[in-house]
C-alpha cells in the first residue's frame, strides 16, 4: 500500500499550495533520511495531528543528531528487545536491541509524558522506536507506514493510542 496516499486521505489533504520549506536540506542526519520519511514529508511537509503527534520537517530533524539519553548514548549499554517491547537497561547481550547512537528523532508527542518517536538506522530495514527512555516500543517499518498504521489503529502503541486518540477525524496543522 502507498502509505503516504493513505495518510493524505485520512487527513483530508488534497495537496499543498506552493513550497512551505526548503526541499533540499543542506545536510543529512547520520544514516540519511529513510525512504518512508522522505515520501511523507515530500507530500505533506512537517505537520501536527490533533495537537498530539508532530512529524518534524527535515530542518527540524536536523536539530537532533541522535537520541539524547545520556545513560546510554556512546556506551556499551543497550536496551534488549523482547517481542517489540523493552524496559530493562543492561550490557548488550544479543542481536535484538535498541542502539541509541543510531536513533534519530523525527516525531514528537505533545503530551506531558516525555514520549518521543525515533527511527533507528542500524538495521537494513528501518525500525521505529517510541520511547520515554524507560519503556520502548519497536516497530519494523518505515515512518510513513508507522504514521498510517498509528492513525488507523492498525498497530498497538500504548503511549500514543488511547480511548480518545486517534479518532475517525483529524485536525491537521502544517508547520
Amino acid at each position: 500500500m502507498d502509505y503516504v496516499k493513505g495518510i493524505v486521505s485520512l487527513l483530508g489533504v488534497e495537496g499543498r499550495d506552493g513550497p512551505v520549506r526548503d526541499r533540499e536540506p543542506r545536510t543529512r542526519p547520520a544514516g540519511g533520511f529513510p525512504a518512508g520519511y522522505s515520501r511523507l514529508v515530500e507530500e505533506l511537509g512537517g505537520f501536527t495531528v490533533d495537537g498530539v503527534l508532530t512529524v518534524l520537517p527535515p530542518e527540524g530533524v536536523l536539530h537532533y543528531e541522535r537520541s539524547h539519553d545520556a545513560r546510554l548514548a556512546g556506551t556499551d549499554k543497550r536496551v534488549d528487545i523482547d517481542g517489540g517491547y523493552a524496559v530493562k537497561l543492561g550490557e548488550r547481550m544479543g542481536d535484538e536491541h535498541v542502539d541509541h547512537d543510531r536513533m534519530q528523532l523525527w516525531a514528537e508527542v505533545a503530551r506531558d509524558s516525555g514520549w518521543r518517536v525515533f527511527w533507528e538506522y542500524s538495521d537494513p530495514a528501518t525500525r521505529i522506536v517510541v520511547t520515554d527512555y524507560l519503556e520502548y516500543f519497536v516497530y519494523r517499518m518505515e515512518p510513513d507506514e508507522f504514521t498510517y498504521k498509528l492513525l488507523t489503529r492498525e498497530i498497538s502503541c500504548r503511549p500514543l493510542i488511547d480511548a480518545d486518540w486517534p479518532g475517525e477525524r483529524f485536525d491537521v496543522a502544517f508547520l
